[in-house]
């Protein structure tokens, strides 16, 4: 067997480090697009960040005081300094016990009234002053109950944000806007002003007293009406600005070194370097926001109850990108939108489509919308089941991508479904 020498001529792309750091900074999201520019001015002298970079979570802060490592204990104290030594103060602090890290009695009531020896009046009485206690909503048995318990502990609560809560729940979900105008007799203002005050509300009143729990969505992208059609803009936690310190860089300038020159001609350099990459993203992601919002913006501002076919082809071409900068782009991203905050990734379709055209997203939105419809309410049917059913018709999805398509169309979980809720 002999050896033969060969010439053959093949191209392959290299990335220089610096293209490889313009890809990553553009999939980064606002927190870490920041701790990265942090950490660059302290290495770079300079490199300054502008303070209408920094992300102030003030409003997001949690509402326990420092003092509080969770939140029994937080309610513990509340019981001690409220309710003299009885037997019903015991059976509160036994009802907080239960409560799951979001806050909510998720047990079987009446083997608790039976292992504990109680009444089926004294477990109201206590559930009651359980229910009484900070945070809102805390001690619900559902997110209903839950979103109840917070209207009815604000003294100026308007009447129909009750009323929706208690009877139109369901249609409130799915986002039936004239079926409880019809039903309520409600003016569109006061429907605005009820939905106003619900979104005030929180469906997890515990989960602030864990800190491994605790997630912020700081949308980079903001869209709202504007007019006849919609504004869409990069919040300040998506465009960050660098500041050359000029200051700096003239001060040690002065020192006739030639070491140092070349040495701040580097940082100089770098300062360029990233004040490109951050000016191609903002680009990048206005240009593929407005391509996606151009499409969805019914859904986004809620007079649509499902997302429009949207791959991810189709923004790539319209924006005139690959579609892996797409990719990267919408990647950890979110809009805050008329909605409410949404992920960007949730907003496109799958790939994948039938015969006629459809998109396999859109058919299996369409079959899980039929199924939960003619399902029978007192036993409505879990994911998974939804999964197996939509499988038998040849459509094959996971049950956690089941999950995902009922909450892009604002459909409640099993749980919530069953018999109207509470």
């Amino acid at each position: 067997m002999g050896i033969e020498q060969t010439i053959r001529q093949s191209q392959r792309l290299q990335l220089t480090q610096t293209m490889q750091q313009s890809l990553k900074v553009l999939q980064m999201d606002g927190f870490s697009l920041q701790e990265y520019l942090n950490d660059l001015s302290l290495s770079n002298p300079l490199v300054d960040v502008s303070a209408s970079g920094d992300i102030n979570i003030n409003g997001f802060e949690r509402m326990n005081s420092p003092e509080y490592t969770n939140l029994y204990d937080y309610l513990e104290t509340q019981i001690e300094l409220r309710y003299s030594e009885k037997p019903l103060r015991r059976l509160v602090s036994l009802l907080a016990r239960q409560l799951d890290r979001d806050g909510f009695l998720n047990f079987n009531q009446d083997e608790f009234i039976a292992t504990n020896g109680v009444s089926l009046v004294e477990f109201e009485d206590a559930l009651t002053l359980l229910q009484s206690l900070d945070p809102a909503g805390v001690g619900a048995r559902s997110i209903q109950e839950s979103l109840i318990i917070q209207a009815l502990q604000i003294d100026s609560c308007p009447p129909l944000v009750l009323e929706i809560l208690r009877n139109y729940y369901h249609d409130f979900l799915h986002n039936d806007i004239h079926r409880i105008l019809v039903g309520t007799e409600a003016s569109v203002a006061d429907f605005t002003e009820a939905k106003r005050v619900i979104g005030t509300f929180t469906s997890r009143p515990g989960a602030t007293f864990w800190n491994d729990e605790t997630q912020y969505r700081i949308p980079d992208i903001k869209v709202r009406p504007d007019g006849a059609g919609y504004r869409i803009y990069l919040t300040k936690f998506g465009r960050p600005e660098l500041i050359f310190n000029t200051a700096e860089y003239d001060q040690l300038r002065a020192h006739d070194d030639k070491e140092l020159e070349d040495y701040l001609g580097s940082l100089a350099m770098q300062f360029h370097d990233v004040d490109g990459m951050l000016q191609r993203r903002e680009e990048t992601i206005s240009a593929v926001a407005e391509a996606i919002v151009a499409v969805q913006w019914l859904y986004l501002k809620g007079e649509q109850k499902f997302i429009s076919n949207l791959l991810l082809r189709d923004v790539a071409r319209s924006v005139g990108v690959a579609e892996s900068t797409v990719s990267r782009a919408i990647s950890g991203e979110y809009i805050d939108s008329p909605i409410g905050i949404v992920a960007v990734r949730d907003l496109l379709t799958n790939r994948s489509g039938t015969s006629d055209g459809e998109s396999a997203d859109s058919r299996a939105m369409s079959s899980i919308r039929r199924i939960i419809r003619n399902e029978d309410n007192s036993h409505p049917l879990s994911d998974q089941k939804i999964a197996e059913l939509l499988a038998g018709e040849g459509i094959a999805i996971a049950r956690r991508t089941v999950a995902k398509y009922r909450g892009v169309m604002g459909i409640a979980s099993k749980k919530l479904r069953k018999n109207g809720g509470v």
